[in-house]
């Protein structure tokens, strides 16, 4: 029997069993960021973005990029500094993540591996 559910892995990272991977290419306008650094620019949510919601943000505040994934339980935050995202021109974009384990981020040249559960970086 197939059971369709309304929601969705995207919009509720619990609904992820195995996982998600994510890949996109983007081009980001410096001087969008910049304006007004102190309110969050998208590059994509599907409602993580804040506290109450679930899902997956990628966003520019206070000059610097934040990639949350928030579920029911647990929130991740992880913060990428300026420099480490090409601004004005195409770059690919990809991270992977699944629950208790890691978050694998890739942009470019770019490399960051994080356990969740010390939260620390390797380049």
């Amino acid at each position: 029997m197939l059971l369709i559910s309304k929601e969705r892995c995207l919009s509720n990272p619990n609904l992820c069993l195995e996982g998600v991977t994510m890949i996109f290419w983007a081009k980001i306008d410096q001087s969008a960021v910049s304006k007004n650094p102190q309110l969050p620019k998208y590059v994509f949510s599907s409602g993580g973005a804040d506290k109450r919601s679930r899902g997956f943000a990628l966003f520019h505040i206070n000059g610097m990029f934040v990639l949350r994934v928030v579920t029911a339980q647990k929130k991740w935050r992880l913060t990428i500094e300026n420099g480490n995202i090409p601004f004005n021109s195409w770059f690919s974009f990809a991270f992977t993540w699944k629950e208790g384990k890691c978050l694998f981020l890739t942009s470019g040249i770019f490399y960051l591996f994080i356990y969740l559960f010390s939260l620390s970086f390797v380049y």
